[in-house]
């Protein structure tokens, strides 16, 4: 993998914030990513899409952290260490639902009506484009071949894993970047972080749209 592009800073993928409450619930705010939702269904997580959040039990406080070192870089008691990423499509990749994703991010997807394709947070299409087929009464996403994808804040861990066949991904190194707001509970108080007490300011813009 090459790391000699420069970083895009027009791409933002704010980071997560994990926090504990009266031990018997963890506070997940994060960016929207289909891998982790899953995970977070076998734990037990709830989607509160009002305060834009995902709500554990406290018991699996432990596996909940781990989840999220795995599909964002960090369990919320560190910074992450994210790189940008070039990915080129060097065959079209298409999903038998409505997304095509990497990283379990999502790279485009359909929505609406008349049907419209929209990109991932943190993606900008640098060539090529995603369009959809139909097949019957059903749509999905295709990311045409030959098309090069910039995608912001990819756990460095992930990036460096083989990619999928008729994918490339390239390295771009990027600045760290903060959070702009801390989890508060549900009188509005800033909530005390967990034991380590060093989690990064939290984002209160976590996209919700899928998670339920």
């Amino acid at each position: 993998m090459s790391e000699d592009k420069k970083p895009d800073p027009a791409l933002t993928y704010l980071p997560i914030e994990v926090a504990v409450v009266h031990e018997h619930r963890i506070l997940v705010r994060c960016p929207y990513n289909t891998r982790f939702k899953l995970g977070a269904r076998v734990l037990g997580g709830e989607w509160q899409a009002q305060d834009r959040l995902w709500v554990f039990p406290g018991e699996n406080e432990r596996w909940v952290r781990l989840l999220c070192h795995d599909w964002f870089g960090t369990d919320g008691s560190s910074p992450p260490d994210l790189v940008d990423v070039q990915i080129t499509f060097n065959d079209a990749q298409s999903n038998l639902g409505r997304e095509v994703a990497i990283f379990g991010r999502v790279v485009a997807n359909v929505y609406g009506r008349p049907a419209k394709i929209r990109l991932g947070e943190g993606v900008v299409f640098v060539q090529g484009h995603a369009f959809i087929e139909s097949e019957g009464l059903h749509q999905r996403t295709v990311v045409a071949a030959g098309s090069v994808v910039r995608m912001a804040a990819v756990p460095r861990a992930l990036a460096q894993e083989q990619a999928p066949p008729g994918i490339e991904v390239s390295i771009i190194e990027r600045p760290t970047l903060g959070g702009d707001k801390a989890l508060q509970d549900d009188g509005g108080r800033q909530l005390t972080p967990a034991a380590e007490g060093k989690e990064p300011a939290g984002d209160d813009r976590c996209r919700g749209e899928g998670q339920q």
